[in-house]
């Protein structure tokens, strides 16, 4: 599949002429919100069926997505990362730019509505950032701050911590971070257990 990081610039760009000099963390949500996402993904979701051609849509933010991602399958697939699944602008006063992310993190009301779309394969992965920031570059005051974060080596615990508290079962689990990455890659003996496959395991 194609695959792109959706959100548009010409939306970010009319915000940043609107909000003039920016100076805080908290103002990285009103630049890329979710209207640049929502454009974004309405577009590669045009783009998807008019040629016919698979489109993965990285790192979904907003509940505004999912509608259009659902309604465009199978051409569409769409995946989750940890820092949109558990944080919202309200931990920002707490974190700071650590939280920095394109696509940025969003209102807290996203927050349920992107585990429901794991859970009921609107979105088929959980997938990381792997921006490898170090906590003085990540310190620096915003907007020289760098986005994203170093999550590769966390993701699995935290979604065998929480998963089930959002009604994701062990199957699912297993779904959502091996099975369908290597489905939608066309990843040959990876994602199962099973005979012929590689055995890639976690004990």
């Amino acid at each position: 599949p194609i695959c792109a990081h959706c959100e548009d610039e010409t939306t970010f760009a009319n915000n940043r002429q609107r909000l003039g000099e920016v100076s805080k963390v908290h103002q990285h949500s009103i630049l890329r919100d979710e209207k640049a996402a929502l454009i974004a993904t309405m577009r590669a979701a045009d783009l998807a069926l008019r040629h016919k051609h698979r489109f993965h849509v990285l790192h979904v933010s907003t509940a505004a997505e999912l509608p259009v991602i659902a309604a465009h399958k199978p051409w569409l697939t769409g995946e989750a990362c940890p820092h949109h699944l558990f944080f919202s602008i309200d931990d920002y006063d707490r974190l700071g730019t650590r939280i920095q992310m394109n696509p940025s993190i969003k209102s807290a009301a996203n927050l349920s509505p992107l585990w429901e779309a794991l859970r009921d394969d609107v979105l088929q992965v959980v997938a990381t950032d792997h921006a490898q920031h170090t906590l003085e570059e990540k310190a620096q005051p915003y907007p020289k701050s760098p986005s994203g974060l170093p999550a590769v080596e966390n993701y699995l615990a935290l979604m065998l911590h929480s998963a089930s508290s959002h009604g994701i079962d062990w199957i699912r689990l297993a779904q959502v971070l091996s099975d369908a990455p290597a489905r939608i890659w066309g990843i040959v003996g990876k994602g199962r257990i099973e005979v012929g496959y590689d055995a890639d395991l976690v004990l």
